[in-house]
């Protein structure tokens, strides 16, 4: 999925896991990003985005050694526009199995005669589903895949990429988000994590 992933609402107030859509918002030059790009690429990575902090992230399939160990193209040169990012591994294994809930999601609620639209939000780490349907057809999903997925009540169709609607409440899924951004950051959980100064080598 090389390169930024943006976030987007269709109507009223960014939630407050919005990504920042432009990384020179951060203050990050387009070559630098491109860096960041093909590093996380070269390692594997399922996503490189910089959060609502500014600070550039890399995310990567479950169980990848690459936030620890990360691994250097020939031909790297290290940024300069930023210093501090982090690593971290995703709940998912790869693309394959966030693919297979997204359209597992809609179809089960298209079925159902409701509308739906299904994304990947990497920041929040979760297959972000909007949707008009009632918790009768959307709880088995969530009894199926717990913390993967994640409902926002609202018109599929309004759905334009990862991050939500308007009716998106940001109390609701905070703790979840929260805890995995900011506690992993600070290397207070077990997971492997990397937040250091641009490297300067291989």
């Amino acid at each position: 999925m090389g390169g930024l992933v943006s976030a987007s609402v269709a109507v009223g107030i960014a939630p407050s896991y919005a990504i920042i859509e432009d990384p020179t918002n951060a203050g990050i030059s387009d070559e630098d990003w491109a860096k960041f790009v093909q590093l996380g690429d070269y390692n594997g990575a399922l996503a490189e985005f910089v959060d609502d902090d500014g600070v550039p992230e890399m995310l990567f399939p479950a169980g990848s050694t690459a936030p620890a160990n990360l691994q250097y193209p020939a031909d790297w040169t290290p940024w300069t526009t930023f210093g501090l990012y982090a690593a971290w591994d995703s709940q998912f294994t790869g693309m394959t199995e966030i693919s297979a809930i997204e359209d597992n999601a809609v179809t089960t609620i298209l079925n159902a005669g409701f509308d739906a639209g299904a994304s990947f939000n990497p920041e929040e780490d979760t297959v972000v589903v909007v949707t008009s349907a009632p918790s009768s057809v959307t709880a088995p999903l969530v009894t199926t895949y717990g913390g993967k997925i994640r409902i926002i009540a609202g018109s599929g169709a309004a759905q334009s990429a990862a991050g939500g609607t308007s009716d998106d409440s940001p109390k609701k899924h905070s703790g979840k988000k929260h805890a995995k951004k900011y506690f992993t950051k600070k290397e207070a959980s077990a997971k492997p994590v990397r937040k250091a100064p641009a490297p300067t080598g291989k």
